[in-house]
């Protein structure tokens, strides 16, 4: 994999992120709103992770994620700019500051 033409720096990233499973005990990190971003095309015939598909699956069935598909690669942000800011927009106007100043943000229903 070559590096990205927006930023020649960026290299293969390591497989074992994407296999670990996050853990949340914080009860202040269970309050902070969850988005997945799944991209849904495979590049050059080569499939999406199956923990990937997994967790984009988990995420979709959860309604404590907000679940959001763009139909491109995992090079989301070379191939689909604008779709990427524009669900991310989308995203940040669905959360909200608490109104009591506390710093904490909610999902919007």
């Amino acid at each position: 994999m070559d590096g990205s033409p927006l930023d020649p720096r960026m290299v293969p990233h390591p497989l074992a992120p994407s296999q670990q499973p996050v853990r949340r005990r914080n009860p202040l990190a269970l309050e902070v709103p969850r988005s997945f971003i799944f991209c849904t095309e495979s590049k050059e015939g080569v499939q999406p992770l199956a923990t990937v598909v997994a967790a984009a699956e988990t995420a979709r069935a959860d309604p404590g994620w907000g679940y959001y598909e763009i139909e491109t690669d995992h090079r989301v942000i070379d191939n689909a700019t604008k779709a990427l800011v524009h669900t991310l927009i989308e995203i940040a106007d669905s959360t909200v500051v608490d109104p009591k100043g506390n710093d904490r943000i909610c999902r919007t229903e």
